[in-house]
């Protein structure tokens, strides 16, 4: 979970506010129960998702690999891109039950 939720920052930090250090970007956390919801909003241009290709390994190139990471980690994971003149990254999961 830690791991999603750094990438999930720092690509915003990174990417879409890379031109406007200045700007926020909101995290808003939800639990419940054993189901955990964080959202990362940011107010860059975005990313248009439809030309994210996964990187291949066998090319060893050094970025790309953070849906990939963030989709393996997470049971889901949702862009909206543009929503009231932001931008917000859905990470979801629920936890596993505590064996005693």
């Amino acid at each position: 979970m830690r791991l999603a939720l750094v990438e999930a920052y720092s690509n915003a930090v990174r990417h879409a506010h890379k031109d406007k250090p200045n700007l926020p970007i909101l995290l808003r956390l939800e639990v419940k129960d054993r189901d955990l919801a964080l959202e990362v909003w940011d107010y860059g241009e975005g990313f248009d998702m439809s030309t994210y290709y996964a990187p291949n390994p066998m090319e060893k190139q050094e970025g790309g690999y953070g849906w990939l990471i963030m989709n393996r980690l997470m049971d889901k994971v949702d862009y909206q891109l543009q929503v009231n003149g932001a931008n917000c990254l859905k990470l979801e999961a629920t936890l596993p039950e505590l064996v005693q």
